[in-house]
């Protein structure tokens, strides 16, 4: 017997089941499945509207949103996504991996590298999680070279600078991170 996606109250709502879905926290293995098992029941009910998901996040796990990505890369119903407000880290992936990619002009983003905090462990742990970091760093940067218009060398070069890369949204506009910005009235 399969076993029901856990509701997250934020995604089953009636907008939601409208085809539009907020993503306002931190990105995490919960929220990764809801949103990946909501999109699989929009395009299983046979949903052909264009389906918008609204990014303000300062981001959070890779695989979590990795989960979502896959989904929103596999879809055959279009995906608008729209920063209204931060799309720092994993939520600039989730931004980039829209068919239709909008900002709001004061939206900022934020880029960097694969990080996670090692704790006490023995010498072979270490280089294990290292050669795992560099493995999500190449990850990141194909992902990112397939979705903008910027290198895979660009993305790896700003991976392995060690540095948290601030992103002004009309050089995300430039860099093919959002397609357009939204104007006011």
């Amino acid at each position: 017997m399969l076993k029901e996606a856990p509701r997250d109250e934020g995604l089953w709502n009636n907008e939601a089941r409208e085809g539009r879905i907020w993503i306002h926290r931190e990105i995490e293995r919960g929220l990764g499945f809801s949103v990946a098992a909501h999109l699989d029941s929009l395009e299983r009910d046979g949903n052909t509207k264009e389906v918008l998901i609204d990014i303000n996040s300062y981001g959070g796990e890779i695989s979590a949103a990795m989960a979502m990505i896959h989904r929103m890369l596999s879809m055959k119903t279009q995906i608008m996504t729209v920063c209204s407000g931060v799309a720092f880290s994993a939520g600039l992936l989730l931004v980039a991996g829209g068919d239709h990619r909008r900002a709001y002009p004061y939206s900022r983003f934020l880029f960097h590298g694969g990080s996670t905090a090692f704790g006490y462990q023995k010498a072979q742990q270490h280089l294990e999680n290292a050669l795992e970091m560099v493995r999500v760093d190449e990850m990141i940067s194909e992902y990112m070279a397939m979705v903008t218009k910027k290198t895979k060398k660009h993305w790896m070069s700003m991976c392995t600078s060690g540095k948290d890369v601030w992103i002004p949204v009309e050089q995300a506009l430039e860099w093919g991170i959002i397609d357009e910005l939204v104007s006011f009235k």
